[in-house]
């Protein structure tokens, strides 16, 4: 969950939300809501009201998210897999290096050289599904009553929709004109994709692409899948965790 923070001033101002923070497993499929597809129509407003409807009864979910960065000589590239539930928030995942972590609201755990720590989580944030989420509430509101916005587009890919956001045509309501003019003068691409299933509505992949004409990048890279099993800090790490701090 560590950021390498080197595009932070159009960055800040181009993402709507920044999170923390697959197939279902163990009987999960046992638990969907097996009514009929809705039938709706192709437009951004129908298919993220769906979504939207379908990710509030979602416990938790299983996730890969690969963050890359490059800039100014600084190179970032980190990978984290695991499952978080959403009411407590809690989360439990690995990266790349093999480290692996327990968030919680106020407590982060953390596996180093075989022994346990822990130290008060800064901030609070614990999902990384609250990015998808959180961006789909945000363009709901923006998209109000309209089917669509310029640089908001939807297309149907095989068994997905695949919403589009380009941010090069879409103004964040959060930039002043001036703002926009300049982001749109130093970014190249500036794009979110959110994969959603055709047939169930719930969220699959988030993809972002940031590219500076000065050669800087980011990205993101992130899959979802429903997952219902609790996720908990097991009781012994709890108790053995050495404190940090």
């Amino acid at each position: 969950m560590k950021k390498l923070g080197i595009l932070a001033s159009f960055l800040a101002l181009f993402l709507f939300v920044v999170g923390c923070s697959q197939k279902t497993s163990n009987g999960d499929n046992n638990n969907k809501n097996e009514t009929e597809t809705p039938q709706i129509e192709q437009t951004p407003l129908a298919v993220l009201k769906e979504n939207q409807k379908v990710m509030k009864t979602i416990q938790g979910y299983k996730y890969s998210r690969q963050t890359k960065e490059n800039a100014d000589g600084q190179s970032y590239d980190n990978t984290e897999t695991g499952e978080e539930q959403i009411n407590p928030a809690v989360s439990h995942f690995t990266t790349t290096k093999g480290t692996e972590y327990y968030y919680e609201k106020q407590m982060i755990y953390k596996k180093e050289n075989g022994q346990w720590v822990k130290y008060a989580n800064p901030d609070g944030k614990v999902l990384v599904s609250v990015t998808f989420i959180n961006l789909v509430d945000q363009l709901l509101k923006q998209l109000g009553t309209k089917d669509e916005l310029p640089g908001i587009t939807v297309n149907k890919v095989a068994n997905d929709y695949v919403v589009s956001i380009d941010y090069l045509d879409y103004k964040n309501p959060e930039m002043s004109d001036t703002e926009f003019t300049q982001f749109k003068n130093e970014a190249q691409t500036a794009k979110i994709e959110l994969t959603i299933d055709a047939n169930t509505f719930e969220p699959k992949k988030y993809l972002y692409n940031y590219v500076l004409k000065n050669g800087s990048t980011r990205s993101v890279d992130m899959t979802l899948s429903a997952y219902n099993t609790p996720v908990t800090v097991p009781a012994d790490i709890v108790s053995s965790a050495k404190s940090t701090q």
